[in-house]
């Protein structure tokens, strides 16, 4: 591998050396990211992201996978990853301190002098994004570090607490939807697969509706709607990205 990888490979492989740390890092890696189900007892098989179709995978053989993967040992595929975890830049901010070098900075950034202020942001909470002409100009300039600090992407929370139509909570988390202590993502996963089950035709004609009320779920007999399931269901999915 290339000892100057400073991100992981878009596709890759590890050979398992049958340890719990293999199981630990890489298992547990394309279980969260993937949502594979391998388990990782082959001992000397390859287990990576790269198969034909692009998914996860594990061969006896490494010229089983395909999209030209790069070959990582345990050690590089747990420092690769680590880098991961390091807050992700995501664009720029003028310090206050030079707020009033704002028309200035500006004229440099967009290499126009009727543009006095940044008001296309890139995101709300920053002036432009990294990689953008606007920072190169900066930098040649010698301006971006000194009046400019990073910004980076907002960390996603841990849980989440979510009011089913003001009944009662579901706490939401990367380890599932819980009412109480009691882990429930297999419920919710059910009543999401219903509701996508659900018809829209019977035969040449429309089947549709706005809105089910639900009037006992688990032990629960207070009224909720199958939108509020489906939203749990869409935030438990989000905070796993």
């Amino acid at each position: 591998m290339n000892e100057e990888l400073t991100e992981l490979p878009k596709y890759w492989v590890v050979k398992n050396d049958g340890s719990q740390l293999f199981k630990d890092t890489v298992i547990k890696y394309m279980k969260d990211n993937y949502g594979s189900k391998l388990d990782g007892n082959r001992k000397n098989y390859y287990y990576g992201y790269g198969n034909p179709t692009g998914g996860v995978d594990y061969c006896l053989c490494i010229y089983s996978f395909d999209n030209n993967l790069t070959l990582l040992t345990l050690e590089q595929f747990i420092k690769l990853t680590k880098m991961e975890d390091k807050k992700k830049q995501i664009g720029w901010k003028l310090k206050e301190e030079f707020k009033k070098f704002e028309k200035q900075a500006a004229n440099i950034a967009f290499d126009d002098t009727t543009i006095n202020i940044f008001t296309d942001n890139y995101k709300e909470y920053c002036n432009f994004k990294i990689n953008s002409n606007c920072e190169v100009r900066l930098k040649n300039a010698k301006l971006l570090d000194l009046w400019f600090e990073p910004v980076y992407e907002p960390e996603k929370p841990k849980e989440e607490i979510v009011s089913m139509n003001e009944q009662f909570n579901l706490r939401v988390t990367k380890d599932g939807i819980f009412y109480g202590n009691e882990n429930i993502t297999e419920y919710v996963t059910n009543v999401v697969d219903f509701a996508n089950s659900i018809p829209t035709k019977f035969g040449k004609y429309d089947f549709l509706y706005s809105e089910m009320k639900l009037s006992k779920t688990g032990c629960e007999c207070k009224e909720t709607r199958l939108s509020d399931w489906i939203n749990v269901w869409k935030k438990y999915k989000e905070i796993q990205l």
